[in-house]
Order: C-alpha cells, then structure tokens, then sequence
C-alpha cells in the first residue's frame, strides 16, 4: 500500500552498491546518468519497499548533436538566417537529432537482460518505458527504493491516481 520512491544519500547509495555487486553491468560505453525521481519535502520513509513489488519505468535518452540542434534551433528563429522559418519535420529531425537505432537497442537489451518486460519505444527514439519489479530497477539501477507515507499520511498505492 506504498508507493516506491528512490532513496537518496549515502545509505541508500552503499546498499544499492551492494544489493548490486553481483548484476549484470552496463556496458562500459555508456555515459554516467542521474536518475532523477520523485521528491515530495514531508513524506516518511517507512523502510524498504518489497522486491517483487511491480515497478513501471521510463528511461530517458539524450537527443544526439545537441550543440548543432540548439544552433539549428536559433537560426530558425532568426530573421536573416537561410534557415529562417524552414522548421524540421519530425522525419528531418529524428534523423539529424534523435538516439541511433543502435543506442536504443543497446538500452532495452540491457533492460530486457535485467528482467524487464513490456518495452516500448517512442516514435522519437527519446523514451523508452517498461515494467519489472522493486529488485530489477534496485540491480539494473544501482538505486535502493523505499516505501513511503506522505506528508498527508496517506500511502501512496502503486498502479493508481493518489492525491497528495
């Protein structure tokens, strides 16, 4: 009857590490990421949040040539720019901005080799969501998840609309 939250700071970094010691690793390519999660200033945590407790995630990647993509950006709004105006379709910029193909099989292998099911890709190449439990995202992440009350002193119900 809680919602799962990552757990910050030290303690929570120390057990992740060794929750995680025996996962299968990253390939070595991949760049350090943050995970960014729900903070909410008041809420209790109420200790671990059980392993087989079903978890649905997103897995954002990084838009490729961001630094060409922000001065594309600029010259199509700047009067004087060849490019003045002649904005990108989806098809131009998938292909000129968006995750390889290649990186986006990298991420759901790796997801997939961790436990995960249900994968899908957006359109874009950006988003990639799947579900597994408490104990895949805790090896797969390196992260330790606790339970939680918030601040009203409700539990948050996994799978369902809360109001906080």
């Amino acid at each position: 009857p809680y919602t799962t939250l990552f757990r910050s700071g030290r303690r929570a970094q120390r057990e992740a590490a060794t929750s995680a010691s025996a996962s299968v690793g990253a390939p070595a390519t991949w760049a350090p990421t943050s995970t960014l999660a729900t903070s909410i200033p008041g809420a209790t945590l109420n200790g671990d949040a059980p392993a087989s407790t079903r978890v649905h995630l997103a897995v954002m990647l990084k838009p490729q040539n961001a630094a060409a993509e922000q001065a594309a950006l600029k010259a199509i709004y700047q009067a004087g720019s060849p490019t003045y105006h002649h904005f990108l379709t989806p098809a131009e910029w998938e292909a000129d901005y968006a995750p390889s193909t290649a990186q986006v099989s990298e991420v759901t292998s790796y997801l997939s080799q961790q436990g995960f099911t249900g994968l899908s890709v957006q359109g874009d190449r950006l988003l990639i969501t799947a579900t597994g439990t408490v104990r895949d995202a805790q090896t797969a992440f390196n992260v330790a998840i606790g339970k939680y009350t918030m601040p009203n002193g409700r539990p948050l119900q996994p799978g369902r609309k809360s109001v906080l």
